[in-house]
């Protein structure tokens, strides 16, 4: 899959800022802004200066996507996204072997709060929702039903997309994240039935994780 580019979610749809979201506005105040001196460290690399933010950390999670996207026709690929484990941004980085990989996670560190806010929030909802979906296929597929497979993979995936793009919008400058009860209706949306793990993540620990 072709890495993405800060150009791909230039036009980022935006999502609406609801009561209690976490940040409360998708404004950056003042003193939120990026620090001179870090917008002209970055220039001239693939690090967005509006955010001091690179869109590579997306590619991390790429993979399991098109794994999870799969499974309903090759299901020996949940094995492999089980093996799938989160990495901050600092040690995506730091392991990228990319030219500016050291500085992109050095410029972490210096990012404007109400952004640092809205990526970690999107970040840690696509980790859980990646877990929930691996999970709940793995039951679906002890259960042998395979339209509630490809229903689970197809769900979860879309979300994914979903949130991947609001991470690109956060990288491209934006701070709108998306309502906790949006993530928490669009993963209802599987056919009905049993589909609960007895073990791993379930939708309890997406709402447990924000509470």
């Amino acid at each position: 899959m072709a890495p993405y580019t800060n150009a791909d979610f230039a036009t980022a749809p935006k999502i609406v800022i609801h009561p209690g979201m976490k940040p409360a506005t998708g404004e950056t105040q003042a003193s939120d802004s990026v620090p001179a001196e870090w917008r002209a460290k970055v220039e001239g690399t693939l690090i967005n200066p509006a955010s001091l933010l690179a869109t590579d950390y997306l590619n991390h999670f790429n993979e399991v996507v098109m794994l999870l996207g799969m499974v309903p026709d090759m299901p020996e690929m949940l094995e492999d996204a089980k093996g799938w484990k989160l990495k901050s941004y600092p040690e995506h980085f730091r392991a990228s072997g990319l030219s500016y990989g050291e500085l992109a996670a050095e410029a972490y560190e210096h990012i404007p709060a109400a952004t640092k806010s809205a990526f970690e929030l999107t970040v840690d909802q696509l980790a859980m929702v990646i877990e929930v979906t691996v999970s709940r296929l793995t039951t679906a597929i002890e259960k042998g039903d395979a339209d509630v497979i490809r229903a689970t993979a197809q769900n979860g995936t879309d979300v994914m997309h979903i949130l991947t793009d609001r991470i690109g919008a956060v990288i491209a400058g934006a701070n709108e994240t998306l309502h906790q009860s949006e993530i928490d209706a669009m993963m209802a949306a599987v056919p009905s039935g049993d589909i609960t793990s007895s073990g791993g993540a379930s939708q309890a620990d997406i709402d447990a994780l924000f509470d």
